[in-house]
């Protein structure tokens, strides 16, 4: 079958989070600006890990999960938009072209990558080796996991939290996220374990944005930056399996 290669996988071979990217896209990445408000602060900074900061940020997590939402993954100069549909726990990846319409879908341990019009191939996610770009993409919202692994949390802010989180511990549960971290631990090596993150919250006590810095995780071994954002929370979010003319992706294509 002669298809052509959408500009959405492109781009996901390009994030550095899996080491696919070329240099140009290890730089700093600016936090991301989303249409959620976020709560004043009204706490005074911590300057060490507060007991009740950690159970905090994890009700954060699930506050985020139990809504439909549009978010945004950014890795050095590389974005692409996505919406999570809740119900499904499902997500949908876009190119940032809008001249191209092609999609992503994720579900579970299942990701359909648009190749024509009518037409995917199905991979399995927790097949993806290290080598393949497309594993992060398994797992788009994996960032609300890594943050269950958090410790030593601090809040510089009453929207704010932050410390680190463990590679190595990401929940097995949602099997795509686990792999990711795996894929990444071994990538990354000994400091997956003591990954830093900063994470903002909105005034409803969403998670707005996590920023992870990377140790080591591009092909030259140098540090990357990768930046999950969610907003416009409650939309009208529809993610399901596609149909059509479903492709089984070869074990070639696993990396």
């Amino acid at each position: 079958m002669n298809v052509k290669v959408p500009a959405v996988a492109v781009l996901a071979l390009a994030l550095t989070l899996t080491g696919c990217g070329d240099s140009s896209s290890d730089a700093t990445v600016a936090p991301e600006s989303t249409t959620t408000s976020a709560a004043a602060p009204s706490v005074s900074p911590s300057p060490s890990p507060l007991p009740d900061a950690g159970p905090a940020l994890a009700k954060a997590v699930a506050a985020t999960r139990s809504q439909s939402f549009a978010f945004t993954l950014t890795s050095g100069k590389d974005s692409l938009p996505g919406e999570y549909d809740a119900a499904t726990k499902g997500a949908r990846l876009r190119s940032p072209d809008p001249s191209d319409t092609d999609e992503m879908v994720a579900i579970g341990n299942d990701l359909w990558v648009q190749v024509e019009p009518k037409t995917y191939l199905h991979y399995t996610v927790t097949k993806f080796t290290k080598e393949q770009g497309l594993v992060v993409l398994g797992a788009p919202v994996a960032a609300l996991d890594f943050l269950t692994t958090a410790r030593d949390v601090t809040m510089p802010g009453a929207d704010e939290y932050r410390g680190v989180l463990d590679l190595t511990k990401t929940p097995s549960a949602n099997q795509a996220a686990g792999h990711l971290g795996s894929i990444l631990a071994q990538r990354i090596g000994a400091p997956a374990t003591e990954i830093v993150f900063t994470a903002k919250v909105d005034a409803q006590g969403r998670v707005v944005q996590c920023l992870l810095t990377l140790p080591n995780v591009d092909t030259k071994g140098e540090d990357s930056t990768y930046t999950f954002a969610a907003s416009d929370f409650g939309k009208r979010v529809s993610v399901k399996k596609p149909t059509g003319n479903i492709v089984t992706a070869p074990a070639g294509a696993y990396g």
